[in-house]
């Protein structure tokens, strides 16, 4: 049964529609590419060549019905987008109106009782459930992340707030670790007031051992080394800082 007419010319003016979609996402690609978004900009190629295939699936159907194509001229697509969620959006709104137009398309076949185009014509039904769902899905999520950005950026007024109620805050209590370093005398070594009984025991170590360097005992006195002559007055200078020798 050849094809009517009427449903010649409703598959030519819907195949001009989805070259019109390639079109448009292709324009929308090369926006994202300029607008260095390649995520978005690889996701709309692969939608423009989709669009396409759609296009091509309908150019089919016709020419095998023994129909003639007839290919329309495709308006020129806006070549920019205010944003990543209105260039979604506009997308949106598109494949909403691609969807009715499938639908005029399907009233017309089943009209027209062109069987093989109602079977075809369900398929791109379908396609459109998909095709929706997926776009309006990314709508959703560019308008959550807005929602989100808005949020945090109204929350700064409070900062000023917060920082005054900061400086007001009193300050915490010692940690046993620097309450431990605190009881520490700031000098422990050579002159503190403070000695152990090791340190002093060291010092009169020292001491001796420097009596001995200067007495050498395995020499005549006059051999007196500066070096032990040295560690003695320090010693005497140690003992009487802390508090052994009174002179």
């Amino acid at each position: 049964m050849p094809i009517s007419e009427a449903m010649q010319a409703a598959l030519n003016q819907h195949i001009e529609q989805e070259f019109a979609s390639a079109y448009l996402y292709l324009a929308m690609a090369a926006h994202c590419t300029s607008a260095n978004l390649p995520g978005f900009a690889h996701w709309l190629r692969l939608q423009s060549l989709e669009e396409t295939g759609h296009a091509l699936r309908l150019f089919d159907l016709l020419t095998d019905r023994g129909g003639q194509v007839r290919l329309q001229p495709i308006p020129a697509p806006p070549a920019t987008f205010a944003s990543p969620l209105a260039l979604m959006q506009q997308a949106l709104a598109h494949e909403q109106q691609v969807s009715r137009l499938i639908h005029d398309l399907y009233a017309v076949a089943a009209q027209e009782k062109a069987d093989t185009s109602e079977t075809e014509l369900q398929w791109f039904l379908a396609e459109q459930v998909e095709e929706e769902k997926t776009v309006g899905e990314i709508v959703g999520q560019l308008e959550l992340v807005g929602r989100k950005g808005r949020r945090c950026s109204c929350s700064t007024a409070s900062w000023p707030n917060a920082r005054r109620k900061s400086r007001q805050r009193q300050p915490r209590p010692p940690t046993e670790t620097e309450r431990a370093l605190v009881a520490v005398p700031a000098n422990r070594g050579w002159g503190s007031a403070g000695m152990t009984q090791t340190d002093k025991v060291l010092v009169v170590i020292a001491l001796v051992l420097g009596l001995l360097d200067v007495v050498n005992v395995r020499g005549p006195v006059s051999k007196i080394s500066v070096a032990g002559l040295a560690i003695v007055l320090l010693a005497l200078v140690e003992l009487r800082r802390g508090g052994v020798l009174a002179f």
